[in-house]
């Protein structure tokens, strides 16, 4: 009898773990629906000492901001494993606010997604030469 509780247990675990293993809800995309976007901005992150507690500095404000998201949306990225990065001083990312006051902050390695007022963490990395050449065909030179 203990045998067979024991193999319920570990056949339990073990469902338990393949069902909520990322693998098997397919390949996630991050996409961003362009008829929403209110503004796109390229930024600096300049200090972080905790939540709300930050510098940043506009590196720019991307006018065509839909041909912008376009090249964003097919930038090559694979979905992250193990515990969110977080935003370190010195990363350059970008900040898409919506018209309905959410925003997204993408970096290639972090990303912040704001819906109804709660941040969410992005599950993405990003190719990072692909990232970086988007974000400096449109800084100032």
């Amino acid at each position: 009898m203990i045998k067979i509780k024991l193999s319920l247990c570990m056949l339990s675990a073990i469902v338990v773990l393949c069902l909520s293993s990322c693998g098997l809800i397919g390949e996630q995309r991050y996409f961003c629906d362009v008829n929403n976007v209110k503004t796109v901005e390229i930024v600096r992150l300049d200090s972080f000492e905790g939540a709300f507690q930050y510098e940043e500095t506009v590196l720019c404000e991307i006018e065509n901001d839909d041909i912008f998201i376009e090249r964003l949306n097919n930038l090559s990225h694979t979905d992250a494993w193990g515990p969110p990065y977080v935003f370190e001083e010195g990363y350059v990312y970008i900040r898409i606010k919506y018209i309905n006051g959410d925003y997204d902050e993408i970096h290639h390695m972090v990303q912040s997604i704001v819906l109804n007022g709660e941040a969410h963490s992005g599950d993405f990395v990003f190719d990072k030469e692909q990232f970086e050449k988007l974000i400096s065909d449109y800084l100032p030179k």
